[in-house]
């Protein structure tokens, strides 16, 4: 007998059963897994609980436990609908993109702080919030951007355009020779460097969602959800809701 326990953010629920749920958790050492809690448990979005897993081998079901979730809800009672809408945002990227049993210790850690402050913030830092989770989950993906080494000649550079394919930066001498079709990088991405978080501006929010959207529409948001730590390139992207009309409020 085997077992394991550690933090995690519950996902969604996937399937209604008589007696029992399953549940999809985001946990910090084995990444997205489904679980199986009772069906009288009113499980919510972002919520965070301790997971504990106990069975005969890696591949085995198992008993499953959920501790203190009743205590560890998000409220129900969000006083505004945009944060209730990128809360749900959250979750289905999360559930969509991540395959299960991979882990992503900076991407939980991220999630995890911001469940705990996402419904309690002002509209503009959840939304700032959000758009750094979009950079973090496409670079927790395999698709970080360097922003600091140009991807053709491989020289440092102070990088200002990405190529629209690969994510890769683009240097100014190779920005002149390059056939590929190039994206400005959102001035946001330096920001966060160098700057809180929680305090870059609008247009730099708007910016970075635009750029980031496209990359999440272009590989990571397939048809079929993935079930390996890679990421299925060829299928076509779901048509998803934007954020970046949020910004123009």
């Amino acid at each position: 007998m085997i077992s394991w326990s550690g933090n995690g953010v519950i996902v969604q629920i996937a399937k209604k059963l008589e007696k029992y749920s399953t549940v999809d958790i985001f946990t910090e050492h084995h990444g997205l897994i489904r679980s199986i809690c009772n069906t009288g448990v009113r499980a919510v979005g972002l919520s965070r609980v301790v997971v504990e897993w106990k069975g005969r081998n890696d591949g085995d079901m198992g008993f499953w436990h959920i501790q203190d979730l009743r205590h560890n809800f998000v409220t129900n009672t969000v006083e505004s609908e945009s944060q209730s809408f990128i809360g749900q945002r959250i979750c289905f990227l999360l559930s969509r993109v991540l395959p299960y049993g991979v882990s992503y210790p900076e991407l939980f850690t991220y999630v995890a702080n911001m469940s705990e402050i996402l419904f309690k913030s002002p509209y503009l830092i959840a939304l700032n919030l959000y758009a750094y989770f979009e950079f973090l989950l496409l670079k927790s993906a395999g698709f970080g951007f360097d922003v600091k080494v140009c991807s053709v000649c491989g020289h440092p550079a102070k990088i200002e355009y990405i190529s629209s394919n690969t994510g890769g930066g683009i240097g100014p001498k190779c920005r002149l020779t390059t056939k590929e079709r190039i994206i400005q990088v959102p001035k946001a991405w330096y920001y966060w460097e160098e700057f809180d978080l929680r305090t870059v501006p609008r247009e730099m929010i708007r910016s970075s969602l635009s750029v980031s959207s496209y990359f999440m529409k272009k590989y990571l948001l397939t048809d079929s959800k993935p079930t390996t730590s890679s990421v299925t390139r060829e299928s076509h992207p779901v048509q998803v809701t934007n954020l970046i009309r949020c910004c123009l409020r």
